[in-house]
């Protein structure tokens, strides 16, 4: 016996059969077990949010141009190597392990290949220091056209271009005082300075111009202050460290020196002094942490990175280099063969900043991480002045 199909009844069907399908695999991609990644549409994906600063960054995911940033691109869990690049910046890269489910973000800052320089300062400035929280300059000039107008000067860092046209005269030169060669050393707070000669040392009020011929001599009362200070940063310092485990704590304080914490007060900078190793998991787990190789196998005389929010040990290098950290929390700053350098705090992307010539005696970054602060003279005539690296 033969059947007979009715065509209308069979297309019904199938369009009925599609549309169910359809809604099936509609709500599956809602409920986020479907997604269209750049291998097609799988079941297990994760979320990798490509990010960049400034944005407009091309991705390239395993050596193929995929999107801009800023973009969020979904892939099956595996590890890639992501590239992000962008005309006049400095490439960015980092192998990036997706993981199902959760969302890893690249969180690129990208540095200018050619950064302009902005003149700070024209009249000539030596003797600087920085205050310990890092946001005034205190620096002597001698080459101002009225003598005045000559002496100590402080200037309070922030967003403008050019802080240094506000600076405060705090001391008038004094012949009988070098003040090109005095010592400063600075209260916790910012707001005083002993300043060292070979004569008399002197208690400054950086809020105000001190005549330095009536000031009385503070040598007597400088053992108590400075033990004063000292005791108010230990303070300060303990409490920070308080909120890193227990291991690290205890490195710190007796297999590590050159110890700095980052300003958002998370990572810890510090070289150590003996070989020991890092227990893993001192901390729980964080979905998404960073993938970057960690040494916590730590040797003497190796300079190193520990973020207490990961629980992760990075190296930086040996201890020849100099690092600070930048006004981000995420990047250090260098010096190698005469060239200025910054590279992630996990030890990645390291990129060469300025090559030109600067004064290696001197090289800070500005509070909102827009530049960098450096000491140069383009002109054997001329005296040093302070210029900006401009990175954003």
């Amino acid at each position: 016996m033969k059947f007979k199909v009715n065509s209308r009844v069979l297309s019904t069907f199938l369009a009925g059969g599609l549309i169910l399908l359809g809604s099936v695999l509609a709500i599956q991609y809602a409920q986020g077990k479907y997604r269209f990644t750049q291998q097609g549409l799988s079941r297990e994906t994760g979320l990798l949010a490509a990010n960049s600063f400034p944005p407009g960054a091309q991705i390239y995911i395993d050596g193929d141009l995929t999107s801009a940033t800023d973009d969020t691109l979904y892939l099956k869990p595996g590890e890639y190597l992501i590239e992000l690049k962008k005309d006049g910046y400095s490439p960015w890269q980092k192998k990036l392990r997706i993981q199902k489910e959760l969302v890893t973000q690249t969180n690129a800052q990208l540095f200018p290949i050619a950064p302009s320089l902005t003149p700070l300062t024209f009249t000539g400035v030596e003797n600087l220091s920085i205050s310990p929280d890092g946001q005034k300059i205190l620096y002597y000039t001698a080459s101002a056209s009225a003598q005045s107008n000559n002496g100590l000067f402080v200037t309070t860092l922030n967003d403008s271009i050019i802080p240094f046209r506000s600076s405060s005269q705090i001391a008038i030169d004094q012949a009988n005082i070098d003040l090109k060669s005095a010592q400063f050393i600075w209260s916790p707070d910012g707001s005083l300075v002993i300043m060292i000669t070979p004569d008399k040392e002197y208690l400054l009020d950086l809020s105000k111009k001190n005549d330095l011929a009536s000031l009385p001599d503070v040598s007597s009362q400088k053992a108590n202050l400075l033990t004063a200070w000292d005791e108010e940063l230990i303070l300060k310092n303990e409490q920070f460290l308080d909120k890193f485990p227990d291991e690290v704590i205890e490195l710190a304080s007796a297999s590590a020196t050159n110890i700095y914490f980052s300003p958002d007060r998370k990572r810890l900078l510090y070289t150590a002094t003996a070989d020991l190793i890092l227990k893993d998991d001192l901390l729980p787990p964080v979905p998404a942490a960073n993938n970057q190789p960690e040494n916590r196998a730590i040797k003497a005389e190796n300079t190193y990175i520990y973020d207490r929010e990961e629980d992760k040990n990075f190296l930086l290098g040996s201890t020849t280099t100099g690092y600070q950290w930048f006004s981000d929390s995420k990047h250090v700053i260098y010096q190698n063969n005469g060239a200025i350098r910054i590279k992630s705090y996990d030890g990645s992307n390291d990129t060469l900043i300025y090559s030109g010539p600067f004064s290696p005696d001197f090289l800070f970054p500005s509070p909102d991480g827009r530049r960098l602060l450096i000491l140069t003279s383009f002109s054997s005539d001329s005296p040093p002045n302070l210029y900006a690296l401009e990175l954003k």
